[in-house]
């Protein structure tokens, strides 16, 4: 599971064997990742061993994935990458080979509004410009937040009996030097 977040977090594409891909989600039809067992080291003669097995399939790496993950992107013939799998799998020094699926993390929040906040993600529901948005989704698929995070609201325009701010406004704060707020 550990990879699998791994990946994910990197934006690299993910193992099919640790999720399978949504629905419509191809894989790229000339390559695959191949990920050498934890005895294949680096050492020349290992380099050698996997030199010769890429050689064997059709296989060119196209670049190392890191080291924590230990894994290669390989570029094979046109076509191909399902077989290629399938032969890859079959070598005793192979880990894992899979189709170089790439998954695409997306955090919606489950706020029933959130529809109808065109300035998050303007689709042109309200008669707006679709894009005229802050993209606010894709920030959410790098955090969606942490309650002990305070965070400051200059603007009179408030609704403070609004029930997602309700509980959590501070009154008679003195942030500006005056007795009253």
């Amino acid at each position: 599971m550990g990879l699998l977040f791994a990946f994910a977090a990197l934006g690299l594409p993910v193992p099919a064997g640790a999720i399978m891909p949504p629905a419509g989600n191809a894989a790229e039809p000339d390559r695959v990742i191949v990920k050498f067992k934890a005895g294949v080291s680096e050492t020349v003669i290992s380099e050698t061993v996997k030199r010769s097995i890429h050689s064997r399939h059709g296989g060119k790496v196209i670049r190392d994935l890191p080291a924590s993950l230990g894994a290669q992107v390989v570029e094979v013939p046109a076509g191909k990458a399902e077989e290629k799998v399938d032969e890859y799998q079959k070598e005793s020094a192979v880990e894992f080979a899979e189709p170089d699926y790439v998954a695409k993390a997306l955090e919606i929040p489950n706020d029933p509004y959130f529809p109808k906040q065109w300035d998050m993600d303007n689709i042109g529901q309200t008669g707006g410009k679709p894009g005229a948005d802050i993209e606010a989704y894709k920030a959410w698929d790098v955090t969606s937040g942490n309650p002990s995070v305070e965070i400051a609201i200059l603007d009179s325009g408030i609704d403070q009996d609004h029930e997602d701010l309700a509980s959590k406004i501070s009154s008679n704060v003195n942030f500006y030097n005056q007795s009253n707020i």
